[in-house]
């Protein structure tokens, strides 16, 4: 079993409008509103392929409701806790004619002292009552909240025997890294936020891992790359991997899928190999589709049939 934990959750609204345009009235031939926020997507991923997780975090008011009534809904476990101010919302606008996808995510709610406390409290009866495999902080914090908090969060986990994950950018990136957690999941400009130069290939995308990986001390730097897809690093080993192409509708959570589904086949004790497949083949079933990590079993299983892994080192 895992814990996510999404300090920064959101409703998630997704429209789907052909040809798209500001100054004009734009009416979606779609829409969709789901629970959001990365350790969100984890978590529903990670249930959608059978396994057991357990989400985490902060909601408030109305939008905090919706929240979790969607989770309930999808059969995804969680245990939040409530805060004054209400949940944020991102919207996500696509449009299938010009291929472009915007998206407009408010910052979310000021959390306060006590209710951070009351968290942190709620956070270590999770980890004493459980015994969880992996705990994956994941996402943006919300206003009010230091950045060393996450450092907190990840090594709480790691002495209560978990393996800790950190999926996250900016402060909380810089910070929950020092906590030396087992695998870090950047994307290409977390990786340059990191590293501090530009990413321009696979191999640049190699070197800067190697070295951050060396200097945080991490077992793992996971690296996922777009269209070029993804790299594992680690002390003695590297692979890479590309997903099948396929007919893109949204990016959005590709990378959450990606997480999800590797950390799945390596909690079944699959090879590194395997679960580098099945995480490609979620992220390519992700995006063929709408909705934040939506995807189904049989189309991921297609599709990491067909994703390249090869071993670099």
């Amino acid at each position: 079993m895992i814990l996510t934990v999404t300090l920064n959750p959101c409703v998630d609204k997704t429209y789907l409008i052909e040809d798209f345009a500001i100054h004009k009235l734009n009416r979606p031939s779609q829409a969709l509103t789901v629970a959001g926020g990365k350790g969100l997507n984890v978590a529903r991923v990670y249930t959608r392929l059978g396994g057991k997780a357990l989400a985490t975090g902060l909601l408030g008011g109305y939008n905090g409701h919706i929240v979790q009534t969607a989770l309930a809904g999808e059969g995804i476990a969680h245990d939040f806790v409530e805060i004054s101010k209400e949940t944020r919302i991102c919207i996500k606008v696509v449009d299938p004619l010009h291929k472009t996808e915007t998206e407009i995510n408010e910052i979310g709610p000021p959390v306060s002292e006590s209710e951070m406390l009351r968290f942190m409290e709620r956070f270590e009866w999770l980890l004493a009552s459980h015994s969880f495999a992996v705990v994956a902080f994941c996402g943006s914090l919300p206003p009010g909240i230091e950045a060393d908090l996450v450092k907190t969060i990840l090594r709480n986990a790691q002495q209560a025997g978990a393996k800790t994950v950190l999926d996250s950018s900016g402060a909380a990136l810089q910070e929950g890294v020092l906590a030396g957690p087992w695998l870090v999941k950047p994307n290409r400009v977390e990786l340059e936020e990191l590293w501090g130069h530009p990413i321009s290939s696979v191999e640049t995308a190699r070197r800067a891992a190697t070295e951050l990986r060396k200097r945080y001390e991490v077992d793992v730097f996971l690296c996922t790359l777009g269209a070029e897809g993804a790299l594992w690093m680690t002390e003695k080993e590297a692979y890479h991997v590309k997903a099948p192409q396929v007919n893109v509708m949204s990016a959005v959570a590709s990378g959450d899928s990606f997480l999800a589904g590797l950390l799945l086949a390596l909690e079944k004790g699959d090879s590194v190999e395997n679960a580098l497949r099945l995480a490609a083949g979620a992220g390519a079933a992700n995006a063929e589709g709408l909705g934040a990590g939506f995807c189904n079993v049989a189309t991921v299983q297609r599709c990491a049939e067909q994703a390249q892994v090869s071993r670099l080192a």
